[in-house]
């Protein structure tokens, strides 16, 4: 499972470094402060806040993935993806919940990895005085009860979310195994995709939902000592959706 990982990681180095390589023509955050008139509404993309027309019905308090662009001084929004629950709870979310590179590697180079993934969530769950990290531990608990396991991780200063599950071929050398992956990104939005591992090959396939997204990460997949294509798709969903759940612990 530390393959898996690993392989993982060498792309995740594209996305740590957005900060610095992000400009205009990616994909946007943004927040539905208020709905002032039909079809318009004050947005708030980053520190500014904007008024805008919008075609798409609006939801206060929601957040979205969307690009923009300003002609003649006007804020024009397109293409806008409302972002999973858990994207919306991300900044009050306590330190604590969130992983780095180093606790994965420390979790997943063990034998009996899933058992350690699993007792950390708990252990977490134990002493969280947090309300909100103790429910989305719960929801990482039954995301593992249905065989995938869902990470909140921070690099540098940014928080993601990321989900995988491992797919090993039964008729084979324990080499070979598929993973199949969710994370969703500030500057990106939403990304899909699947890493076959075998003895003498590795792939990569990608899918965003922004074709801006896609345009930026195939230049930077060139880097990637692996075979890799990337498409854009407009049905990416997270490997295990957290809306409408709920938790159930048995002893």
């Amino acid at each position: 499972m530390i393959t898996a990982i690993s392989e993982i990681a060498r792309f995740e180095s594209i996305f740590s470094n957005l900060g610095t390589n992000f400009n205009a023509t990616l994909p946007i955050s943004l927040k539905v402060l208020k709905e002032v008139d039909l079809n318009r509404f004050i947005l708030q993309m980053g520190k500014r806040e904007v008024e805008t027309k919008s075609l798409i019905p609006l939801k206060e308090g929601e957040i979205y993935w969307g690009e923009f662009k300003t002609s003649k001084g006007v804020v024009q929004i397109s293409n806008l993806l409302q972002k999973p629950s858990f994207e919306k709870k991300k900044e009050i979310f306590s330190e604590n919940l969130f992983f780095d590179l180093k606790d994965l590697e420390e979790i997943f180079s063990d034998s009996k990895a899933s058992l350690k993934f699993k007792e950390n969530i708990l252990n977490k769950m134990s002493i969280s005085s947090n309300r909100e990290d103790f429910a989305q531990l719960g929801n990482m608990l039954l995301a593992f009860e249905n065989g995938v396991f869902f990470i909140p991780l921070k690099i540098e200063d940014r928080r993601y979310f990321f989900q995988f599950k491992n797919k090993q071929k039964k008729d084979k050398v324990k080499k070979e195994f598929t993973t199949f992956f969710y994370a969703s990104f500030e500057n990106l939005g939403p990304v899909r995709g699947v890493i076959e591992v075998g003895e003498n090959y590795r792939r990569l396939r990608l899918y965003t939902y922004f074709e801006k997204s896609a345009d930026f990460l195939k230049k930077e997949m060139k880097n990637l000592d692996m075979q890799s294509e990337i498409f854009v798709s407009k049905n990416i969903e997270a490997l295990f959706n957290l809306e409408n759940r709920l938790l159930d612990i048995k002893g």
